[in-house]
């Protein structure tokens, strides 16, 4: 299985900062938190995320979770949401040419909601290791309950999860992200697979201590 030095090799290469969620972000005017103003609204645009797919000219696939150009677009929605989503925002770079992504095109994303929450995507548009669509979602250790919840609802997204599927996601990770320090996995471990047939696997980041990686594999 792949190690974790991609994503670090990666940031190495794009800005040289010890964390890829920290990436480019520079001061933050607003240190508090971001949080979600109503739960129902943050389920409502997990079932709606198709309908704003529409609306942005992508077609939704209809009996699976988004594909790759859907995954991308939702995205570049969540960083045109607010500006501490994506102050570092690649729409389409080349990797490291160096590691395990060598040679792969990919989408980046890096941003933090508070000091305690910053998280980085990679999405692997062509090449490299990964299928095309697999995204990887690397959070820094924070146990607190609602941390990071605005990206674990766009992994919701892009999984096509549905409500239960999305709480259940919100249980586990504080437990997983509290011992992040302790995790220096090799292997992908199993987290869940969604009603829609997507995996979502999870790793502890071996050059980056600290932080914790899902991976979300593409619809079958």
């Amino acid at each position: 299985m792949l190690q974790l030095k991609n994503l670090s090799q990666i940031v190495i290469a794009s800005c040289a900062l010890p964390i890829l969620a920290a990436c480019g972000t520079g001061e933050q005017q607003d240190e508090s938190r971001s949080t979600i103003e109503d739960s129902d609204d943050a389920v409502a645009g997990v079932e709606t995320a198709p309908a704003r797919l529409v609306e942005s000219g992508v077609a939704p696939a209809q009996a699976s979770a988004p594909n790759t150009d859907e995954r991308t677009a939702l995205i570049a929605q969540f960083r045109d949401h607010a500006s501490n989503h994506c102050p570092f925002y690649k729409e389409s770079i080349e990797s490291s040419p160096t590691g395990d992504l060598k040679g792969a095109r990919i989408q980046m994303c890096t941003g933090k909601f508070s000091q305690s929450e910053n998280f980085g995507l990679i999405t692997n548009l062509e090449g490299g290791p990964f299928a095309p669509g697999t995204v990887l979602a690397t959070m820094g250790a924070n146990g607190e309950p609602g941390a990071f919840d605005p990206l674990l609802i766009l992994i919701g997204e892009l999984a096509q999860m549905n409500e239960a599927e999305v709480n259940q996601l919100r249980e586990e990770m504080p437990l997983k992200l509290r011992f992040a320090g302790n995790l220096f996995s090799v292997d992908y471990e199993p987290l869940m697979t969604t009603r829609s047939g997507v995996q979502l696997s999870f790793a502890g980041n071996m050059l980056q201590p600290g932080t914790l990686t899902v991976k979300i594999d593409p619809p079958r």
